[in-house]
């Protein structure tokens, strides 16, 4: 998903393949609290992060602590489904609202923000040739970074007896329990041919 980002001088391309890209863009920085920072993406402006990586990522946790404190504290719906579709709305604003806090990406690509560690590889395997300059919601880009250094060193599945190596976009192979299971399925009831 790509478009052009409106304001403040931000040229490039809204790079986020999960996030709807932004309405209005605002400025945050190493000064932005987190209820600030929630209330103006509560009101749809995209946040454009400007100062010390360290304190992006820690003010994106804020926020998501300050998201997760009301939903702990609500009553949950008695039957299931409703649970499940309560949970699932709360899961999308979250991540909505999460994704409001962006940082710029330059060619290189490189994120220009103080401390920041090199991207070039997870942007360049998460993105391809996406347009360059561009803005991604700094959620995203930790996802790349975690990716990343899945693919890079792999993940155990003890079921296959190897390491996989997932791309960008895979579900999290934090768990084997399914891989488990058809294993155990193949060894009771073999296929032939």
């Amino acid at each position: 998903m790509t478009s052009t980002p409106q304001r403040p001088g931000d040229a490039g391309t809204w790079l986020s393949p999960s996030a709807p890209p932004p309405g209005r863009l605002g400025a945050a920085g190493d000064a932005t609290t987190a209820a600030a920072a929630l209330a103006l993406a509560r009101r749809g402006e995209t946040l454009v992060y400007r100062g010390d990586y360290r304190n992006a990522r820690q003010l994106l946790a804020a926020m998501g602590r300050r998201l997760a404190a009301p939903r702990a504290r609500t009553a949950q719906p008695p039957d299931l489904l409703a649970r499940f579709h309560a949970e699932r709305q709360a899961r999308r604003q979250e991540h909505l609202l999460l994704s409001r806090l962006a940082v710029p990406v330059e060619a290189g690509p490189a994120v220009p923000l103080a401390h920041a560690p090199d991207v070039a590889a997870a942007l360049a395997e998460a993105l391809g040739a996406a347009a360059l300059p561009g803005l991604l919601p700094l959620r995203d880009l930790l996802g790349m970074i975690g990716a990343h250094e899945w693919r890079r060193k792999g993940v155990e599945v003890p079921a296959l007896g190897a390491r996989i190596h997932p791309r960008y976009g895979v579900f999290a192979p934090v768990r084997g329990e399914h891989v488990d299971l058809v294993a155990e399925a193949a060894r009771r009831w073999p296929v032939a041919g």
